[in-house]
């Protein structure tokens, strides 16, 4: 597992790196810019927060082009929603 501080960093690099595809939930409106159809077609994954298969998914979904979403699940989890069309235009 990795460690807090190592998530930390990696996920930093990569909203640096995809700040147009990667987004966090940080409230209703955030909640509002996503199209729900999507999410329901493709649904989520859930990792914890240390799982290092978290930043591995995320690379490979960014990589691929996908609109990725993180929403905090609880003070040690996230759910990812990873798909082409999640964000409303």
């Amino acid at each position: 597992m990795a460690t807090y501080e190592q998530i930390k960093v990696k996920m930093a690099e990569l909203v640096n790196s995809y700040p147009a595809t990667l987004r966090f939930i940080t409230n209703e409106n955030d909640v509002d810019n996503l199209n729900f159809d999507i999410i329901m077609e493709n649904g989520f994954k859930e990792f914890y927060f240390t799982d290092d298969n978290l930043i591995s998914y995320l690379s490979e979904k960014l990589q691929e082009g996908c609109e990725v979403v993180i929403q905090p699940a609880g003070s040690d989890k996230f759910l990812v929603f990873a798909a082409n069309g999640l964000f409303k235009r």
